[in-house]
């Protein structure tokens, strides 16, 4: 565990202080779940945005060189070579 320090406004400290009350944990316990589901939520978020833009590359690039490593050279130095 890492201490650290959030400022946070006083309406969102007491919601989360009587939360963690209700539940009978801390409210640092309630502050590392929440965090947690909402980073959780985040990065499906960010990843799913991701697929989105990979997606719209689908058919962009050319698709007639399908064994690289037969014409290694001939791809990095050209038919003359270096």
């Amino acid at each position: 565990m890492v201490g650290t320090t959030l400022t946070l406004p006083a309406q969102l400290y007491s919601r989360l202080n009587i939360m963690a009350h209700q539940r009978h944990i801390s409210t640092s316990q309630l502050a590392e779940e929440l965090l947690s589901q909402g980073l959780v939520i985040h990065e499906k978020h960010q990843t799913a945005k991701m697929y989105k833009a990979l997606n719209t590359l689908k058919g962009k690039g050319k698709t007639e060189a399908t064994n690289l490593s037969a014409t290694i050279d001939q791809t990095l130095y050209g038919e003359k070579g270096a």
